[in-house]
């Protein structure tokens, strides 16, 4: 017996004799304010009845004769939590007249509440107490306040808000069964305006070596420490009226501390001189080389005069390059040691330059036709038709070189024919041939 969309009445016979029945009534209501549903629902089960002896065998909740639910929906389409409308939703099964199945999540009330009791389901996973509580106190934009009775009492709380340093502060605690497992704060600073740009991170982390986060990630950590505490603080500048050649001048620097020691520090500057990237961590840098704590970079820029760099590596201290006084010279320096030196000479249609490292010299010049570009149009007479002559002379070798060419301008077009001509001469000697 059907009445669509309200209710429902099936029976099931065996020789005129009732096996089973299923009846439910359902009431609906829809506006634009709200969305409500009600569901009843009875069923009852002949012990005679296969369905019976199969829930028997099979369901580990045994059979019943009598079954009712109870379901209620509710939307309120006007008013809403974070992500969804607010609602509420209840559910109440029996068995027998006993009750099975009760639950609640309701999320139209502050804190929203979510509630279950099922005690044959609790008795077979062995739950010890007699319902699961959670509320949940969400304050959006602000925080966030979750209570659990599970697993001993489970508390999470999470705040955020700005502060007055043009930041925000930001804070994760989490307890169970009122002992507290992790902390975990975050605070920042920020100054932002015409004449620079600055970023400060304040962080600090504690957590208990009871807790699932040490067990399972810190403590099992293979290049960084295990620690309860660590704190940090991070900053970024850029200077932005002040550059050095291309770049505005910046510096970025941090230091970590685990358990009251320092397990980091960073420093990376070109808003002093010399530049420098500092960084001092050992459990990352010993990986790196044993015993190895820390890594500095020096780097000292005079434009057009010199530049020079120095590390505490034992194997590349450094190097230098600089100019000698005499020309365009200048000399460079490796590890303290001079490696070459060299002068050149750049006109608007030739460059010429002189190596020398020991007693061994090379004397490159290339020449070509016309005036370096300037422009497009310059660029495209360049390339469409030269003559380049190398000529090398030096202590153990020398090339004579000529490469010329003439083309037309090609347009991509395949279908129109192209010329083109290109000619190579080379002779010369080395050591090696």
């Amino acid at each position: 017996k059907i009445d669509l969309g309200k209710s429902l009445h099936i029976e099931g016979k065996k020789n005129g004799e009732s096996m089973w029945t299923y009846d439910t009534k359902r009431t609906t209501k829809r506006t634009g304010d709200v969305f409500e549903l009600t569901l009843d629902t009875e069923m009852t089960l002949s012990e005679k009845s296969k369905i019976s002896k199969f829930l028997n065998k099979n369901y580990p909740y045994g059979a019943f004769k009598t079954r009712s639910n109870k379901i209620h929906i509710f939307v309120d389409k006007k008013n809403r939590n974070k992500l969804a409308p607010k609602f509420k939703v209840d559910v109440h099964l029996q068995k027998d007249g006993a009750k099975a199945v009760d639950l609640t999540a309701d999320t139209t009330v502050s804190p929203y509440v979510f509630k279950l009791t099922a005690p044959n389901f609790f008795t077979r996973w062995g739950i010890q107490q007699s319902s699961i509580d959670i509320t949940a106190d969400h304050q959006i934009g602000k925080s966030l306040v979750i209570d659990a009775n599970i697993l001993g009492g489970l508390h999470l709380e999470a705040k955020r808000g700005d502060n007055a340093k043009n930041g925000r502060d930001v804070s994760l605690l989490v307890k169970k069964g009122g002992v507290q497992m992790f902390k975990v704060t975050w605070s920042t600073e920020k100054v932002n305006n015409a004449n620079e740009f600055k970023f400060i991170l304040h962080d600090k982390l504690e957590v208990n070596p009871e807790s699932i986060l040490f067990k399972n990630i810190i403590s099992q950590y293979k290049f960084l420490t295990p620690f309860n505490t660590r704190s940090g603080e991070f900053e970024f500048y850029v200077n932005k009226v002040d550059k050095n050649v291309v770049l505005n001048k910046f510096y970025a620097k941090g230091v970590v501390m685990k358990d009251g020691n320092k397990a980091l520090e960073l420093l990376m500057t070109t808003n002093e001189q010399p530049y420098k990237f500092e960084l001092f961590a050992p459990a990352l840098l010993g990986n790196v080389k044993p015993g190895m704590t820390e890594a500095k970079i020096s780097v000292a820029h005079n434009p057009g005069q010199s530049l020079e760099m120095k590390t505490n590596f034992q194997k590349f201290t450094g190097f230098k390059i600089y100019k000698t006084g005499s020309g365009n010279e200048r000399k460079v320096e490796v590890n303290g040691k001079e490696l070459v030196m060299g002068d050149y000479t750049l006109t608007d249609n030739s460059f010429s330059t002189k190596l020398t490292v020991g007693a061994d010299y090379l004397e490159p010049k290339i020449t070509w036709e016309g005036k370096l570009p300037q422009n497009k149009a310059e660029a495209e007479a360049f390339m469409l038709k030269n003559n380049i002559v190398v000529k090398v002379t030096g202590s153990k070798r020398n090339l004579d070189l000529s490469l010329n060419w003439k083309m037309t301008k090609p347009d991509f077009n395949f279908g129109t024919p192209e010329n083109g001509k290109i000619s190579l001469n080379a002779k010369g000697h080395n050591p090696r041939w």
